[in-house]
């Protein structure tokens, strides 16, 4: 009775084994199709609605969006790809305006686990969007240094939403 408990257990172990196996070679045909459609943009807004839907795709997010740091006399962000707004989100925003004008400028990422108990004097008007989660992400230069933009979901359906 005991080796046959042993054997069920290793069995068990053997079936989320290979259910982890499968999840990754999902997860690696995903990201190989991401990658080639990246690589065959023709330009930056192509490559932005790329970014935003395929991002969108793996966390199962109703809405996504892209944004880029502005210089200048008024800086701030604009967003260049979005997906899931009823409305496009205006085109710029101040350094100042909501949890990704935050994220830039702090280089932090940041979860906002339940959208509707945030106070909606801190979102950006696009933000005030989200009816479940939010999730912004920095996205660095090269050598780390800086913030250059910022990936964001929301009302994310994935395993961290």
């Amino acid at each position: 009775a005991e080796l046959c408990a042993q054997l069920l257990e290793r069995e068990h172990e053997l079936e989320d084994l290979a259910a982890a196996l499968g999840r990754c070679f999902e997860e690696r045909a995903f990201l190989a199709a991401f990658a080639a459609e990246l690589a065959a943009a023709r330009d930056e807004a192509e490559l932005g609605a790329g970014l935003v839907r395929r991002g969108a795709e793996l966390v199962r997010a109703e809405r996504a969006f892209l944004a880029l740091r502005t210089e200048g006399a008024e800086e701030g962000y604009a967003i260049v790809a979005s997906r899931g707004f009823g409305a496009p989100p205006r085109a710029r925003y101040s350094a100042g305006e909501g949890l990704t004008g935050a994220v830039l400028r702090e280089g932090a990422p940041c979860c906002v686990a339940d959208a509707l108990a945030f106070p909606p004097e801190g979102l950006a008007d696009f933000e005030e969007a989200a009816h479940r989660n939010l999730l912004l992400v920095p996205l660095r230069s090269g050598d780390g240094s800086a913030a250059l933009g910022v990936f964001g979901v929301l009302d994310a359906d994935g395993p961290q939403g």
